[in-house]
């Protein structure tokens, strides 16, 4: 058994050596300074029924979260809330991502998320993501996050989708 494994660490260890050298890493500054970077945050959640019930939670504990950061890491941060394909009323989720992005680009933008896979519209983070990556106004050379927070699937689909409450596999 010990010869075994040491037999498989002298391949292993052979077939690391052969391999090509791995590109250089390079981390690009944002913009704004070193001391106050330029920051936008996309904080998206899927906008379906069943993240009703926590989305005033997640809401608050975003925004207590991010002052809380605001407090010891100097940025020029712009947040934004979406909800994916609706939004949640008492919350910071006030604005679905399609409406945002048709809003400024003009009905005829073509979105991921006109193609979605099977499954329920709100739970799409994946095509609200390409979405937002693509067509959002970001600000140049600012450092770009998404947030995404859902109870489902990246892509809400696949293990099986809800239709009207029922859940098919």
């Amino acid at each position: 058994m010990r010869q075994i494994f040491y037999f498989i660490i002298v391949i292993s260890l052979s077939s690391l050596s052969s391999c090509d050298k791995c590109q250089d890493i390079v981390i690009k500054p944002c913009g704004g300074s070193m001391d106050n970077p330029m920051v936008d945050l996309i904080v998206l959640i899927d906008a379906s029924g069943s993240m009703g019930d926590a989305a005033e939670t997640i809401s608050k504990a975003a925004d207590a979260a991010i002052d809380k950061s605001k407090l010891s890491c100097d940025t020029d941060l712009r947040v934004t809330y979406f909800g994916v394909e609706g939004t949640f009323q008492g919350t910071l989720f006030l604005t679905n991502s399609r409406s945002y992005l048709v809003g400024l680009h003009g009905a005829n933008v073509v979105l991921a998320a006109d193609r979605p896979p099977l499954g329920f519209g709100p739970e799409q983070g994946a095509n609200a993501i390409e979405d937002l990556s693509k067509y959002y106004d970001w600000r140049e050379k600012s450092c770009r996050a998404i947030f995404y927070i859902s109870d489902e699937e990246l892509d809400g689909c696949c293990e099986g989708f809800s239709n009207g409450g029922t859940f098919y596999r």
